[in-house]
């Protein structure tokens, strides 16, 4: 059930990230009312994202290449809360970390 003195239900939301090889890979879900527009969900992504890759993005010793949507993307269905589950992905490359969009990610020692 929703917090109703929590409206953007952004509270209860963790993100979750992992480092492996020169990857951030991760995931999270995120109270979105139907309708929401783009640049809204990009703006609340990046509130929830900054902080986390940040710090993931210098245990690799590298920069953020893109705003913090940049990394994320929504995935298929909801949580059961009904949230918008997102995956986030980037990699390190020439000590920036660069989104990820799309396919595998390469094997590591690739």
């Amino acid at each position: 059930m929703p917090d109703p003195t929590d409206p953007k239900g952004a509270s209860s939301t963790t993100v979750s990230l992992q480092l492996e090889g020169n990857e951030i890979r991760g995931a999270f879900a995120l109270r979105l009312a139907p309708g929401t527009r783009a640049d809204e969900r990009d703006a609340r992504v990046d509130e929830l994202l900054t902080d986390a890759l940040f710090d993931a993005a210098l245990q690799l010793g590298a920069v953020l290449a893109a705003d913090p949507h940049a990394y994320a993307h929504p995935l298929d269905g909801h949580d059961d809360e009904g949230r918008t589950r997102f995956e986030v992905r980037g990699r390190a490359e020439g000590g920036r970390v660069v989104p990820v969009r799309g396919g595998k990610l390469r094997a590591r020692g690739r």
